[in-house]
């Protein structure tokens, strides 16, 4: 049995005793019925028979629910932001629910009343509100902080999503995160949490993936998910103690300690793949650099680019001939650019380009340029 999930401190905001703004109705029905639903008691229960459980409802695509920060808002319009509060008007946390609002939507699931539950889980019972009873169960508040005028996606019904499910069964990978540094975030395509270590990465087709280090670094850097894609590995050992992660929009981030990471991506990725990747044509040294003309290319530690156009493809250039066609002006000289790989011939390599060839003399050691 997996050791209870670690629970990120309260969020807490000023006190208030100011009327609570929003007021929910009771529901047509109740929606979570006895024995309709898991009844797991507090959250450390939750998280300690995770590993028994098949995995729980993740976010499912909603018109009428909502993200966490959309919650995170409304918290500071409905309670100043404090999650704990109870000022004895009858409401409750930081979304203020009544009693009755709470238990019919399964918040005895987590505590008897809405300030003593965390606030991930005070969210999860106002998704579920959310779903049933609509923006209009904080009336002014939704108003207020625009939330009322459209439907928005995301947000757990449920509160062991794929992304907590993984953390507390596998033993691994909260060794290697650590503790939690906030809440989980995101709706229902992407969703996301930030760990000391690391951050777990998931949508529904990719399901949930970690990312650490550098890898994660050089994601970021490059405008992570929302540029990348989610990733659709875990961080993966590669040759002489490297590590890779691929992700949704055709990219790789690759990371040796020699290189540090850099990205390799689409049809420059494939054809580096093709040559054997990081065993055989070493790591990259680039991320994918432009031109200006249209062409592509990554550099790589063993002496060698991967160059691409749309005209020719993805093609290798390596060694003396890559350093003598550079120093021609590399695509924008005569030659042009690769449309071949190097090749071997009886008396050494030749790489063929748009406007020519290049060929490397094994006796001599010396380049030799042809050009059309």
């Amino acid at each position: 049995m997996s050791p209870a999930r670690i629970i990120p401190a309260r969020l807490s905001g000023p006190d208030s005793d100011r009327p609570a703004r929003g007021r929910h109705r009771a529901p047509r029905s109740p929606f979570f019925g006895p024995g309709a639903r898991r009844r797991a008691g507090r959250l450390s229960f939750v998280a300690a028979v995770a590993t028994a459980l098949p995995l729980l409802v993740v976010p499912a695509t909603s018109a009428n629910a909502a993200t966490t920060s959309d919650w995170e808002r409304l918290a500071v319009c409905e309670s100043g932001g404090n999650w704990s509060i109870n000022t004895g008007n009858g409401y409750y946390g930081g979304l203020q629910f009544s009693t009755s609002t709470w238990n019919a939507f399964g918040g005895q699931e987590f505590a008897s009343r809405a300030d003593l539950a965390h606030p991930q889980e005070q969210m999860v019972v106002a998704n579920r509100t959310l779903r049933e009873q609509g923006w209009g169960a904080w009336p002014s508040c939704s108003r207020s902080v625009g939330l009322s005028g459209g439907p928005t996606t995301g947000g757990p019904t449920e509160l062991i999503t794929a992304i907590t499910d993984r953390y507390d069964r596998e033993s691994a990978i909260r060794s290697r995160m650590g503790s939690l540094r906030g809440l989980e975030q995101g709706d229902a395509s992407l969703r996301w949490q930030v760990y000391a270590g690391g951050r777990t990465y998931w949508s529904p087709s990719a399901g949930a993936h970690t990312l650490y280090g550098g890898i994660l670094g050089k994601f970021l850097a490059l405008g992570g998910a929302p540029s990348r894609g989610v990733p659709t590995t875990d961080e993966t050992s590669a040759y002489d103690r490297g590590a890779y992660n691929d992700f949704a929009k055709g990219g790789s981030i690759y990371w040796s300690r020699s290189t540090s990471a850099h990205e390799v991506k689409n049809a420059i990725r494939t054809k580096w793949r093709v040559l054997g990747a990081e065993r055989a044509a070493g790591y990259p040294t680039t991320d994918e650099v432009g031109t200006g003309d249209g062409a592509a290319y990554n550099d790589f530690n063993n002496k060698n680019s991967i160059y691409w156009t749309s005209r020719y493809g993805a093609h290798q250039v390596r060694g003396s001939i890559r350093t003598t066609w550079r120093s021609l002006g590399a695509g924008q000289s005569e030659l042009g650019y690769p449309t071949s790989d190097e090749y071997s011939t009886p008396t050494g390599a030749r790489s063929d380009f748009a406007g020519g060839y290049i060929t490397w003399d094994r006796a001599t050691n010396t380049n030799r340029v042809v050009l059309s």
